[in-house]
């Protein structure tokens, strides 16, 4: 069955960025009809209904009759009724609660929901998921104390309001709008699907989050015996819930879901995706792009031979685009900021990373063809960029360091900085990736050596790019931080890894795993004065990390 086309639960999110229906008006679109009609309640307007104009202890009679928040009224809009997201995930209340009004009381009473207090995160099993730092409860001019507050005591709504006021900051931070309102649309439009059970973790359950989505997907492929693209949007969410959580959570079994996904699609089994490309809806855009990057994060951190390599090829194997081609196609840059060429380096590099380790445990290891295959990959990686180091001329040009310096005041007073100060960033976070991708192909060649020249340049080219970008970011630039933090021996450099990464929330996350791998491995190669290879050592610590 074609992912890209479905007959059930995830055709809604397939149409959304194709076929314009009535439902795709904007919100403020419709509140804006209303304005010469008999004011009603806000509920009312909201879902276009005749309101009886009845108050009876703060709310019309219609919505006590269903069971559901009544808004209040006033000739006034409320602020929130300007804000598309607001009024969405408002919508998404309302048509949960009368789900829940249609079902028996007792089917009701089997799943008490927690209660999510005004302001307060929720309090979860293990700790650490919600926690923030202070001011980053703030995401543009609202507030969450002042979002919550208007949530009341619909706890399940309320926690999906923070996720997107809060958490997907942390999971996305340099994601573009456009992602953003895909990953909104999948949880709006299907309110009771594998999305939302995947964003929001309740803590009085009798089981997790985690657990309860994990179910609910594999449900779906004994059933139907396929995954839809929205269970693959759900494993995505839970790959990113596990590693939030520091890894306590299992994420090779939601990656597996999206790999297995991803397999059977037609854009991998076509020789040419990119004819493929333009029948993708957003959902499964979305899902193929963070599945390439977490398989592929996730081979460099295990070794294994990464499995869509042949498609990165295929997509990305030429850095110039295809005269004539689809003007839709992939960008892992909108996503996680690493541009196409750069990723299928990674990808090449960790192919070449498992082909090695498996020639040398045979004993047939060439180096003459390691060689020679880094400096293929190397020169097609460099041909991507006018110049092999952006940082460089960073502080040569003043007009840039004037953008960056007002980066750094934007990203100090919000959570995630704002899109406008995350596409300032974003020249700048693809040349850390661009020099990551150097660095790892260069600890391939020289085994982990910290004493080779190209190894010493690539970390300080990291080092000097890493100084323009605010340390909030850093909790999204683990593996190049983790990396060239492993490939120095410079005392100052490990103090500015370490330093930075001091500066995050260390219960959020893998950002203490990472520090204690660094520092193991400067303690054994300080000691030993042996290489060291960092990903021995995080084995060796019980860390499964993705770093993605």
């Amino acid at each position: 069955m074609s992912f890209f086309n479905p007959s059930n639960e995830d055709t809604a999110q397939q149409h959304a960025a194709g076929t314009s229906t009535s439902s795709s008006q904007s919100p403020t679109e419709e509140t804006a009809n209303t304005s010469g009609r008999t004011p009603g309640c806000w509920t009312c307007r909201l879902r276009r209904k005749k309101c009886d104009l009845e108050r009876v202890n703060g709310s019309c009679k219609t919505c006590s009759r269903l069971q559901i928040d009544c808004l209040g009224w006033g000739e006034k809009r409320p602020d929130w009724m300007r804000d598309t997201t607001q009024v969405a995930i408002r919508k998404a209340q309302l048509r949960s609660q009368m789900h829940r009004s249609r079902q028996p009381p007792a089917a009701q009473a089997t799943t008490p929901p927690p209660v999510l207090s005004s302001g307060a995160a929720p309090n979860l099993p293990g700790g650490g998921f919600y926690d923030l730092a202070p001011g980053e409860g703030e995401v543009g001019s609202t507030s969450m104390a002042a979002s919550s507050s208007t949530v009341g005591e619909n706890s399940y709504e309320g926690l999906i309001l923070f996720y997107f006021q809060n958490v997907v900051s942390y999971e996305f931070r340099f994601a573009s709008e456009h992602v953003l309102q895909t990953l909104q649309h999948a949880v709006i439009r299907n309110s009771h699907g594998p999305v939302p059970n995947a964003i929001v973790p309740p803590n009085s359950l009798p089981f997790t989050i985690f657990q309860k989505a994990v179910t609910q997907l594999k449900h779906s492929k004994d059933t139907q015996g396929w995954y839809f693209n929205t269970d693959a949007m759900a494993a995505i969410e839970l790959v990113k819930f596990a590693q939030m959580r520091g890894s306590i959570d299992d994420w090779r079994l939601p990656l597996d879901v999206c790999c297995h996904w991803l397999h059977n699609s037609p854009l991998n089994k076509q020789a040419n995706p990119m004819s493929v490309l333009p029948h993708m809806s957003d959902v499964a855009r979305f899902s193929t792009e963070a599945t390439i990057w977490m398989e592929t994060f996730a081979c460099i951190t295990t070794g294994r031979r990464p499995l869509f390599l042949t498609l990165c090829r295929n997509m990305w194997g030429n850095a110039e685009p295809t005269p004539g081609g689809p003007a839709v196609e992939l960008s892992m840059s909108g996503l996680m900021g690493c541009s196409n060429q750069v990723m299928l380096a990674f990808a090449e590099i960790a192919g070449l990373a498992a082909w090695k380790e498996e020639k040398r445990r045979a004993g047939s290891l060439s180096v003459r063809r390691l060689v020679e295959a880094g400096r293929v990959i190397e020169t097609a990686l460099r041909a991507t960029r006018t110049h092999a180091s952006l940082s460089d001329d960073v502080a040569k040009n003043a007009n840039i360091a004037a953008q960056l310096s007002n980066t750094q005041s934007t990203l100090a007073q919000t959570s995630r900085g704002g899109l406008d100060a995350n596409q300032s960033l974003v020249p700048f976070i693809e040349g850390v990736f661009f020099n990551t991708a150097l660095l790892y192909l260069q600890t391939i060649l020289n085994d982990n050596s910290p004493g080779v020249p190209y190894v010493q340049s690539a970390v300080r080219s990291l080092v000097q790019i890493l100084n323009w970008i605010p340390t909030p970011a850093d909790a999204s630039l683990l593996l190049p931080i983790c990396l060239a933090g492993c490939m120095t021996d410079d005392a100052t450099e490990r103090n500015l890894f370490s330093r930075r990464l001091q500066n995050q929330n260390q219960h959020i996350g893998n950002v203490a795993h990472v520090r204690l791998v660094m520092e193991s491995v400067w303690q054994r190669r300080d000691t030993l004065r042996v290489n060291v290879d960092w990903r021995d050592v995080m084995q060796e610590l019980g860390f499964k990390l993705l770093l993605a």
